[in-house]
């Protein structure tokens, strides 16, 4: 090959590095300013669906603590995951953001609520999942709604809705993620 051609190809090639540099710190530099952190996500949503107020603190209440749990109903065994966990400002209310696997077109996001040692409240995050308003029209979540977390946790119960066993699973290892969690390191005497 000539100088002029080998000239002419690292030339293009220069080109084609400065041009890829500059989308990519473009790029970056759009994320950082379009990103939302997802703890404060989560914390909006938990006050728009409670009404209560939450303070993100300083440092995060579940930071270094196990947060995946494996869930057993009946012969079932699933895996949830809490990714926020607040109280809220008042202190009745204790707030997930969780997600369960194996939904049928992947993780399962719900937000739970637990008041007074029994789960208060449910509503499905985002997802991609498309047999959760068949779990709503059923009446899945109702099953859930007021039983103590202790109950919850033995694993037995639970009531799947035909045609929709994989979100089903999924819905009942988010919720079961908050029912450990809480267990675990929120109800009284816990080791947290």
């Amino acid at each position: 090959m000539d100088k002029a051609k080998t000239r002419a190809v690292l030339q293009s090639i220069g080109v084609l590095a400065a041009i890829a540099l500059v989308c990519g710190l473009l790029l970056g530099a759009v994320y950082t300013l379009t990103r939302v952190d997802p703890r404060t996500e989560a914390y909006a949503r938990f006050a728009q669906d409670t009404e209560l107020t939450f303070t993100i603190p300083e440092r995060d209440p579940g930071e270094g603590r196990e947060t995946d749990y494996t869930v057993t109903a009946g012969s079932r065994t699933m895996t949830g995951h809490v990714d926020v966990y607040a109280l809220s400002d008042d202190g009745s209310t204790h707030a997930f953001c969780v997600r369960g696997e194996g939904g049928y077109r992947g993780d399962v996001q719900l937000y739970v609520y637990i008041e007074g040692g029994a789960v208060a409240k449910i509503t499905v995050g985002e997802n991609g999942e498309t047999f959760l308003g068949q779990l709503e029209a059923s009446g899945f979540y109702a099953q859930f709604l007021n039983v103590p977390v202790e109950e919850l946790l033995s694993g037995s119960g639970v009531d799947y809705v035909s045609g929709a066993t994989r979100s089903s699973n999924a819905v009942t290892a988010a919720i079961g993620a908050a029912a450990g969690y809480y267990r675990e390191y929120l109800a009284e005497g816990a080791n947290g």
